[in-house]
C-alpha cells in the first residue's frame, strides 16, 4: 500500500534494523547466546533450502487425518457450533494436490489452517525446523481497549534502537493508535489475523489477533500476510496528536529466542500458543523489564545450602 499524499509517511527500515542490532548486543545479558536476527524474506528463502519431501508431507497430512477422524473427540461438538469444514476435506482440496509444488512455507501454513479451523488452543500443529523456534515480529506490541466511542488499538511496547532510548522516532510511539494497517482498518485486519488462530471466545479471539499482529511464533502460527511481507505499513495517530501519519516497518525472524516450543507442564490452562507468545514479547518488546529483574534478583549465597 501507498499512502494517501495527504498522509506524511515514514519508512522506519533504518530504525528497525537498529533495534534489531540492539537486541542481538543484549543476547548474552539475556541468556539467548543463540539469538540471530534476519529478514523475513532472508528466513524463508533459507527455509526452501531444506523442504520435507513429498513422502514427508503425506505423512503429515495422513497422521492429520487420523487424529482429527478418531483421536479428537470435540469435532462432532465443534462443527455444530463453527460449521467449518472438516479438517480431512479441507487437507484433501488444499493440500494434497500440492504435495509436490507448494513451497515449504506454505505447506505448513495449510496444515496449520486446517488444525485451526477447530478454534482449538489446545490443539495445534507444530512445524518443523527451521519455523520451530523462530518468530515473526514487528518492532513493537499493540493491544486493544475499548470505551463508549469502541475498540481502539494503541502501541504499548517499542523496541529500542539505541542502548538507553526507545525506537527513536520522533511520532510513533506507546501511546500511538493505529487505525490502518495495509489496505485494511485496524479491526478488520485484527479480525482477519484472528481468523488465523485458535479459539473459540471472541474476546480471547481479538485480544490474540492483536497480539499476533506484530509477534507471530512461527512453530505454532501462520506468516504474515501476502500483502504485508516484507514489511507492514501503518497508518496511525500520534499520542496527543491530531495528524493521522503512516510508517513502514520491516518483518524480521529471531531464531534461538529460547521460547517455548511444547505444552506446558506446569498449568494445563495454559496453551502453548499462549506461553509461546508471551516469552516472545518479553524477550523481543519487554526485554528492559525482564533484565531489571534479572538484576534486582538476590544472588545465591554458595555457601548455603538449599
Amino acid at each position: 500500500m501507498t499512502p494517501a499524499a495527504a498522509v506524511p509517511f515514514d519508512d522506519a527500515s533504518t530504525l528497525t534494523f537498529r533495534a534489531w542490532d540492539v537486541l542481538e548486543a543484549e543476547k548474552i545479558d539475556l541468556g539467548l547466546p543463540g539469538l540471530s536476527i534476519q529478514p523475513v524474506d532472508f528466513f524463508l528463502k533459507a527455509a526452501e533450502q531444506n523442504p520435507t519431501t513429498s513422502a514427508e508431507r503425506e505423512l503429515i497430512v495422513d497422521q492429520a487425518a487420523l487424529m482429527f477422524n478418531h483421536l479428537y473427540p470435540h469435532l462432532p461438538f465443534k462443527t455444530d457450533i463453527y460449521h467449518f469444514i472438516h479438517p480431512q476435506d479441507f487437507l484433501d482440496q488444499n493440500v494434497r494436490p500440492g504435495f509436490d509444488t507448494l513451497s515449504e512455507a506454505d505447506f505448513h501454513d495449510l496444515v496449520v489452517a486446517a488444525f485451526s479451523l477447530v478454534r482449538d488452543a489446545h490443539t495445534l500443529y507444530v512445524k518443523p525446523s527451521p519455523f520451530r523456534g523462530a518468530v515473526a515480529f514487528l518492532p513493537f506490541q499493540m493491544r486493544p481497549y475499548e470505551d463508549e466511542t469502541g475498540r481502539h488499538y494503541v502501541v504499548t511496547k517499542v523496541m529500542k534502537s539505541q542502548q538507553d532510548g526507545g525506537l527513536g522516532h520522533p511520532f510513533f510511539g506507546p501511546g500511538a493508535e493505529i487505525l490502518v494497517w495495509g489496505d485494511e482498518p485496524i479491526g478488520n485486519h485484527v479480525q482477519r489475523a484472528a481468523g488465523r488462530l485458535p479459539g473459540g471466545n471472541p474476546s480471547a479471539l481479538f485480544a490474540r489477533g492483536s497480539i499476533h499482529c506484530s509477534v507471530r511464533p512461527l512453530a505454532y502460527v501462520q506468516l504474515p500476510f501476502d500483502d504485508e511481507l516484507p514489511a507492514a505499513t501503518i497508518q496511525y495517530r500520534p499520542l496527543g496528536g491530531a495528524q493521522v501519519r503512516a510508517i513502514r516497518f520491516p518483518w524480521g525472524v529471531a531464531t534461538g529466542l529460547g521460547v517455548t516450543t511444547g505444552f506446558p507442564g506446569g498449568a494445563f490452562s495454559v496453551n502453548a500458543l499462549d506461553a509461546a507468545s508471551a516469552d516472545c514479547g518479553t524477550m523481543i518488546h519487554g526485554r528492559n523489564e525482564f533484565l531489571a529483574e534479572q538484576q534486582m534478583a538476590p544472588t545465591p549465597d554458595p555457601g548455603q545450602v538449599s
